[in-house]
């Protein structure tokens, strides 16, 4: 093996849509260690465009005609979730790692099969819950690990993406949202608090593509959450807000670009800065506030984790070194995302595996 830091890794592109278009493929042009070999897509004006653009050598509208014409090492894989599942499953087979968006199937079965597939072949693989690499999630995370910040006690967290497509992926619409959608926050909960072990939800529905849930996850250490992920709202853009609450200490982002963190013992005098408060925050700190700390992180490609992500899961696979989050990670998501559904149409607290008295539903 060349020496680490001056391999490249040899990757294929499958998937040319707005998302890997708009998010991923510009990112990896800040990631040197990455190597673009080929694309492809079933639309072939999609696939010679993305090799044109991006810099890719080949363009493929075959899967199996690019697994057998190029060497590669990693596989990123940027779809619909049915395709995610197949395709994911048939680079695991050709010995490639493996960087998949999420959801990584359409359901939690699929998911876990996916994941046994990665261990059965001995494969790296990746899924992309981004925030997980956002810079402003990271400080939330760091701060709430401090002595003194926690326990983890609440959390809240409002999300709206304006109407949601009907019928997307072949899925009932509500369903396709919250794999699609609420999934990342799903996901958000797991990162901050640990392991979720039941699961209450009620849904708001004003048309086809409009509606909004309410729910609580109840997590293995005791902590809440409370989402409130809906479609109901005119605006097309996204907007997320979280509020993470220790023990007299709380933190506040909104759309990962501010995050203003409340210690308990905020009581100094403006422009004060306390040595805890500046530690926490090395490298993001823009400016203060009296009633606590506030970053404010540069937007970019950087802001929402994209580049951060892609750049982990290169380096893990150069390293030899499992990437997170795995996929087991984008398959509890799955399995929250189907006890939401389960809860919404009995009217039950759905009780999930992982925690004492969790293995049925109340």
């Amino acid at each position: 093996m060349e020496q680490e830091g001056k391999r490249k890794l040899r990757c294929g592109f499958i998937g040319c849509g707005p998302h890997a278009s708009q998010c991923l493929y510009p990112a990896l042009a800040y990631i040197p260690e990455v190597e673009l070999v080929a694309v492809c897509d079933r639309n072939q004006e999609r696939a010679q465009w993305g090799a044109r653009t991006f810099g890719a050598e080949r363009c493929y509208t075959d899967i199996e005609a690019m697994l057998a014409g190029e060497s590669l090492d990693a596989a990123f894989v940027v779809g619909p979730p049915q395709m995610h599942f197949e395709v994911g499953q048939r680079c695991l087979e050709a010995g490639l790692h493996l960087f998949v968006e999420k959801p990584p199937a359409p359901t939690f079965a699929q998911a876990r099969q996916l994941a046994h597939s990665a261990r059965q072949t001995g494969r790296l693989a990746m899924v992309a819950f981004c925030r997980r690499h956002s810079p402003c999630y990271q400080i939330a995370k760091r701060i709430s690990r401090r002595t003194g910040f926690g326990p983890i006690t609440l959390i809240e967290i409002r999300f709206t993406c304006g109407s949601w497509t009907p019928q997307m992926w072949g899925l009932s619409t509500p369903l396709s949202f919250l794999i699609g959608v609420a999934s990342h926050m799903f996901d958000l909960v797991r990162y901050l608090a640990g392991e979720v072990v039941a699961v209450y939800a009620r849904w708001r529905q004003t048309e086809e593509a409009r509606f909004g849930f309410a729910i609580t996850l109840e997590c293995h250490n005791g902590a809440l959450a409370l989402l409130n992920i809906n479609s109901l709202e005119t605006w097309h853009g996204l907007h997320e807000r979280l509020t993470l609450t220790g023990d007299g200490h709380f933190l506040e982002a909104e759309d990962q670009l501010r995050l203003r963190y409340y210690p308990a013992e905020a009581r100094w005098a403006a422009g004060e800065r306390p040595e805890s408060a500046e530690t926490v925050t090395s490298g993001f700190l823009q400016g203060w506030e009296r009633t606590g700390t506030y970053v404010s992180v540069p937007e970019g490609l950087g802001t929402s984790g994209y580049r951060q992500e892609l750049a982990h899961f290169v380096q893990c696979v150069l390293r030899g070194q499992q990437p997170e989050p795995g996929l087991e990670d984008g398959a509890e998501a799955l399995r929250i995302a189907e006890a939401a559904w389960e809860s919404v149409n009995s009217g039950r607290r759905i009780k999930l595996p992982g925690g004492q008295d969790a293995r049925n539903s109340d």
